[in-house]
Formats: C-alpha cells, structure tokens, sequence
C-alpha cells in the first residue's frame, strides 16, 4: 500500500493486469492420458479443502516458446509473466496472464489497448503449441472453435489520500471507457451502467465488475 498525501490526474498507481483466456480444442479430454503419457510437464495443485472440486483441471508448464508480439519484439518488453496454464476435461485450455504497472489511469487506458492484442496473439499460439502436444488424448480436437477472454485492473490503495468513493469520482469517467476497451470517452448512459456496477466499498478497497472487465483498488 503506498503512502502519497494528494493525488490527481497526473498521478502514477502501481497495480498488476490479469488477462484471462479460455480456447476450446475438441470435445473432450483425457487428462489421465495426459498425465500417463507425459504429454506436458505438469504441476502440483493443491485444491482447497473449503469447497467440493468437480473437473479439476490439469495444472501444467507452459513449454519455452518463441513467442513474439504483433511487432515481432520479445515479449520481454513486458514485465508478465503466466500465473495459471490448465487443461480442462470439457476440452478447454485456459491461461492466467499478469502484467504489472505503474501508470497514469490515463495511460493504462491506452497501455491495456495495446497490451490486449499482443497477449490475444501471446495466448493463441500458446494454446496452438499445448494443442499439438495433447491432440492424441483429445476427442474429436478442434483448435479454436470458440474462445472467450475476460480481464481484471487492480490497483494497489493509496492511503491516506481519498477513500475509494473519491477514487471514483475523480476516475470514473476512465475508469469506464477502460473497462470497454475504449480510449475515447463512453456515452454518459454507458458511463452511468458501468459504474452502478459497484459492488461496494469495504475500508479501502473498491470492485467494479462489469461484462468484458472488472477494476479494483485493493491489496493482492
């Protein structure tokens, strides 16, 4: 949690990007196939004994692959890293990105543009790469007949600055437009929708959830 005494427009915030995506690949699974043949490197996971598991997925290592940007830069130029790599039994592989910041909000509108079509092009050969070493525990494999993406903005509190009320009213505008992708200002009827999506405010933190996208300000 950092410590600043005024904030404005101008003001940099620390936070991290978390880019979901789910890619179909066929019908059906075999993890256990998977497993036995050692088609990927997996990994431990260690489920949480609070609530019933049903599919558990197959938690594996995403091989060292020559992934490139749109560009063709490395992707090094981001500081990201995979948080989650999973096959699922219902013939999905999924993968968690996280990108950390330090930005203007102004800025990250723009940035979270740009970020999501480089991790779009990221995920998708990811996916094709995982998809080639699995297809023969796959039923009926089908690379990317559907997918779906969702992404969350979390950005660390500011204490002692303005309460997450006053967060909003001093970005809610961006906040918005960034929540749809869009670095141009929404309707004031969409800004309106997005941000009565409120769930509410719990001493410092504040969680916007809205259907591409949801924004927090709390500590991971």
């Amino acid at each position: 949690m950092e410590n600043i005494n005024f904030i404005n427009q101008a003001t940099k915030f620390n936070g991290n990007i978390y880019l979901f995506y789910a890619i179909d690949i066929g019908e059906e699974v075999d993890l256990d196939k998977i497993r036995k043949k050692r088609l990927v490197n997996t990994k431990d996971f260690a489920s949480s004994p609070y609530f019933k598991n049903y599919h558990i997925p197959l938690f594996f290592d995403i091989e060292s692959l020559e992934s490139k940007s749109r560009s063709g830069e490395d992707f090094i130029k981001y500081d990201s890293y995979c948080i989650s790599s999973k096959l699922h039994q219902f013939g999905v592989v999924s993968f968690c990105y996280k990108v950390p910041f330090n930005e203007t909000i102004d800025d990250l509108r723009t940035k979270l543009v740009e970020i999501k079509k480089d991790f779009d092009f990221k995920a998708e050969q990811e996916a094709a790469k995982t998809f080639e070493r699995v297809s023969s525990a796959i039923k009926k494999p089908r690379f990317l007949n559907l997918d779906s993406f969702y992404f969350a903005v979390q950005v660390d509190p500011i204490k002692g600055a303005v309460s997450p009320e006053e967060f909003k009213n001093m970005f809610g505008t961006k906040i918005a437009s960034l929540l749809r992708l869009e670095t141009l200002r929404l309707s004031e009827y969409q800004e309106k929708e997005i941000l009565a999506a409120t769930t509410g405010y719990s001493g410092l933190d504040l969680i916007i959830i809205d259907s591409e996208g949801a924004f927090s300000m709390m500590d991971t």
